[in-house]
């Protein structure tokens, strides 16, 4: 008994190593899932309708009627001249206006929320326009010509949103040496 438990002891391995590699597994999922897809005919969204040029110049149009450019921009010129920047940027900015109202109070902009927009645009760079500028500006815009009915007191609708960057732009850009408008190079 004692060559027996020599020859053959329990740690004996009797199985040969593998030598090809293991492959790998996974197992197939018990059901199938399903691929969402947006159709915007079948949902909430359907009688929203996107930009054409025409709509924007609609848009466009009816925001000139309610703002006020030419109570602060005395040279006709120069209003024509804002207009027609603010028209060539109308679709970029008409995007901006709805991020920010989003954002505050939808369908407006609140004042809290437009002085952050205006400190993270570096809008206020501290010399030209600071914080009683971008203040003043919202307050200045706020006052309403006409009375409109859905017209917030303390907020910005899309037609005083593009007043008050003209505003502020004209504080940044526009200087006055002996009352005559000079404006700086960008």
């Amino acid at each position: 008994m004692a060559d027996f438990e020599v020859k053959h002891s329990t740690h004996t391995c009797i199985v040969p190593a593998r030598q090809e590699e293991v492959p790998l597994f996974h197992k197939p999922p018990k059901s199938k899932t399903n691929e969402r897809v947006f159709t915007k005919d079948q949902s909430v969204f359907r009688p929203w309708r996107e930009d054409t040029d025409y709509l924007l110049e609609q848009a466009f149009r009816i925001d000139s009627q309610n703002w006020k450019l030419p109570r602060f921009i005395k040279d006709p010129e120069d209003v024509a001249g804002c207009e027609r920047v603010l028209r060539e940027n109308f679709a970029r900015l008409k995007k901006i206006f709805l991020c920010e109202a989003a954002d505050s109070g939808f369908p407006c902009i609140q004042w809290n929320a437009f002085t952050s927009f205006c400190n993270q645009c570096d809008v206020v760079d501290g010399v030209a326009v600071n914080m009683a500028t971008v203040d003043r500006a919202f307050i200045a815009t706020n006052v309403e010509a006409t009375k409109l009915e859905e017209n917030p007191p303390q907020a910005l609708q899309r037609f005083e949103f593009l007043e008050v960057m003209a505003r502020l732009a004209q504080a940044k850009y526009v200087t006055k040496e002996n009352g005559v408008p000079v404006y700086k190079a960008i």
